[in-house]
């Protein structure tokens, strides 16, 4: 699968939810793990986006990625994917 199949089968999605239901130790302990899920997730699209468009090795790689996240990710990972398309092919 690509990276826009991948988004549109939720590959990406935090399936934990924010809230938590339970006492204030449980509550900050369930959004810890969620931030360690939600990180995971972006380092996976990350990782694939690399991959599906080669820039994995270049020393870069980190700064097109930070720049189409910056830029996209307030409207979700699809447009992540087509501010990092529209940089990687420069």
């Amino acid at each position: 699968m690509n990276v826009l199949e991948n988004i549109e089968n939720d590959k990406y999605e935090n399936t934990m939810g924010w809230h938590y239901d339970g006492p204030k130790e449980a509550q900050m302990e369930h959004r810890q793990q969620y931030r360690l899920e939600d990180a995971r997730l972006r380092n996976q699209f990350q990782a694939d986006l690399e991959e599906e468009f080669g820039t994995g090795g270049e020393d870069w790689r980190q700064q097109i990625f930070d720049y189409a996240w910056s830029e996209g990710h307030s409207e979700g990972y699809r447009r992540v994917y087509y501010v990092y398309e529209e940089i990687a092919s420069l």
